[in-house]
């Protein structure tokens, strides 16, 4: 009973030689480096997300596949990397796809083609006003929807645009120096709990020996 007591004792008294006001030092400081490490990480991924965009605008295939290769190493090897629902979308890339498929589908039309001529021509306000590739794809649709009888894009297929959207899963935690200063930091919460929790406990215990 007295070793117990003994043991008890000697743990209070290490537990007085870690100071409150360090561990929360600490504990600040680590919180805001890892703020900074997290939002470094992000700003990571947003620079590699914006290398793709450049590829995509300037149409070299293998620059393309290089970035996206980059990107998704990145961004599964980094935590708080997360590209959103909609990801990366190699939206001139897809553009060139559907208008390679068009002139393919209608080389050897020379009547549908002057149709989708006009039709592109006529869509060309959409797309400068809306910036959006669909809609100008939808205005082009509507403006060849069939007319007595003959749908000039009834053999076309045109590519899916999901072929062209990229998306990669951020890990939950990452090795990587956030991911580390991030550990620390909950470690560093568990011990100031677990210190007062510890603490009060050895109070209680003691305040009620006393008593018997």
């Amino acid at each position: 009973m007295v070793a117990g007591k003994h043991i008890i004792y000697q743990i209070k008294r290490a537990l007085r030689h870690i100071k409150m006001w360090q561990l929360i030092a600490l504990l600040i400081i680590a919180g805001i480096a890892s703020a900074e490490l997290l939002r470094e990480n992000n700003l990571g991924m947003i620079e590699r997300r914006n290398l793709v965009k450049m590829a995509d605008e300037q149409g070299d295939e293998a620059n393309i596949r290089t970035a996206l290769t980059e990107l998704q190493y990145y961004v599964t090897t980094h935590m708080n990397t997360d590209m959103g629902d909609r990801g990366v979308y190699l939206e001139k890339t897809y553009q060139r796809a559907y208008e390679r498929s068009i002139q393919k589908g209608l080389a050897d039309d020379s009547a549908s083609r002057n149709l989708y001529e006009q039709a592109d021509r006529e869509c060309h306000g959409v797309f400068n006003r809306t910036q959006s590739f669909p809609a100008y794809t939808q205005c082009v649709a509507e403006k060849l929807a069939p007319q007595q009888g003959n749908d000039p894009m009834a053999n076309i297929r045109s590519p899916s645009v999901d072929l062209y959207r990229y998306n990669f899963v951020s890990p939950a935690w990452s090795p990587d120096v956030a991911g580390v200063v991030v550990a620390i930091t909950f470690l560093l919460i568990l011990l100031i709990v677990g210190r007062i929790i510890l603490y009060w406990a050895l109070y209680l215990f003691l305040k009620r020996r006393h008593q018997w």
